[in-house]
């Protein structure tokens, strides 16, 4: 071989010897990686595997972090998903209750009722006197022969200690002694006697004045009610005579007022405001100043049960449920709260027709104490009347305590 053409050759491979002496196969783009990364591939890659992140969150330094900036919560609330919730668990508060701090309180009332007084729903309610005109009408006056306690009839034994006996002669006019609406009559005899066991006999009027408080008007003559059932009247406007009819040693017009369970309560007078603080006192002869209707709503409703009637059997109530009239065969949406917290509600119905009570409903009550549920009195065990009930129960549906009254109810075809 020429001697030329063998250095050509040497020179080539030396080249090529030292080209490739200074390359690295790894790295034939001759790259230099970062700290914590490294060459792969002729690329740098992370020192740390590869992290496949979930919906919401994005890979960082080899970790899935959250979408949303990082937050710091404050004592008793923790992070998730970007916001500060509350340690506690979550609770569902029924209607006219709010959540706050955990728990469920009662909101706020709509109305403002001055000292002595507290809402009922949209009216203001008395705690305990009730003040009123007297029953007849304007510049009358009848004297005062049975007040409160009376000794004869006006006494618990006769579950009237706060009842007032007017002796009226028969056949004189009585006024409405507050506004409200008719929810009893009767006016169909012309039976009395001084007996006890006259007492079904006598002929009544009853006014529902929509707080929870009811009028009852007794011993009237005779067809000697000028109001029916329904209507509503105002305060000073006639509804019927005097009579002695019942249990009654003479015509007179016995008096009172009464709760929701049918039990007297303390009446006050306005015509007495000035003389004796209102209060009725036997051998009083008060003068009326109970005039003509004042103005008064056209309609007026009947009592709903009100928050605390079954308070003393530890429920509270929520939600409207009737408490003087009510419909059979009527799905009525009953809500409320145990005072004990926990355990069942059970709903208690009298059925006359029966002679015996009967479990209406058993209910459970929710974490929180909450319960809802319907019921009804079915015609089928039901006639006119009823007596209702809600009381905390223990799991085998019995109440913990017993009682004497319940709630009356004047049940419609």
């Amino acid at each position: 071989m020429d001697t030329s053409i063998m250095r050509i050759i040497v020179v080539v491979f030396s080249v090529m010897s030292i080209f490739y002496a200074g390359c690295d196969s790894d790295n034939p783009s001759g790259l230099i990686c970062a700290e914590g990364t490294r060459m792969e591939n002729g690329q740098c890659v992370p020192d740390y595997e590869k992290v496949i992140c979930g919906d919401g969150s994005h890979e960082e330094n080899g970790e899935c972090v959250p979408d949303y900036e990082k937050i710091t919560c404050g004592e008793g609330s923790h992070e998730e998903d970007g916001e500060c919730i509350p340690n506690y668990a979550p609770v569902i508060c029924g209607p006219d209750t709010v959540l706050e701090d955990g728990a469920c309180i009662l909101e706020e009332p709509k109305i403002t009722c001055g000292e002595g007084t507290v809402p009922r729903g949209e009216t203001c309610v008395p705690l305990a006197d009730q003040w009123v005109h007297l029953p007849f009408p304007e510049s009358k006056a009848y004297i005062i022969t049975q007040g409160y306690h009376g000794y004869f009839t006006h006494n618990l034994e006769n579950n009237s200690p706060y009842a007032i006996d007017f002796s009226v002669d028969e056949g004189q006019e009585i006024a409405a002694a507050k506004d409200g609406v008719v929810f009893y009559v009767k006016e169909d005899s012309n039976e009395g006697c001084a007996e006890e066991s006259c007492a079904d006999d006598a002929n009544v009027i009853g006014i529902d004045h929509g707080d929870g408080t009811m009028a009852v008007y007794v011993h009237l003559q005779q067809n000697g009610a000028d109001v029916e059932y329904g209507d509503t009247v105002c305060a000073g406007q006639i509804i019927g005579r005097t009579g002695n009819t019942g249990y009654s040693t003479g015509p007179h017009l016995h008096f009172h007022i009464q709760d929701l369970y049918g039990q007297t309560m303390p009446v006050k007078f306005i015509e007495l405001e000035d003389q004796s603080q209102g209060w009725p006192i036997s051998g009083m002869t008060p003068i009326s100043d109970n005039d003509e209707p004042r103005s008064c709503e056209d309609e007026k409703d009947f009592s709903s049960c009100l928050e605390d009637t079954f308070i003393f059997m530890g429920v509270r109530l929520l939600s409207d449920i009737p408490c003087v009239i009510a419909e059979r065969d009527i799905d009525y949406v009953l809500s409320g709260v145990s005072l004990l917290g926990e355990g069942k509600v059970i709903v208690y119905l009298y059925s006359y027709s029966n002679g015996d009570w009967y479990n209406a409903r058993c209910i459970d009550v929710d974490p929180s104490g909450h319960f809802d549920t319907t019921f009804q009195w079915p015609s089928s065990l039901h006639g006119s009347r009823s007596y209702l009930m809600i009381a905390v129960c223990d799991d085998d549906c019995n109440s913990f305590q017993g009682w004497e009254y319940s709630i009356p109810i004047y049940l419609l075809p």
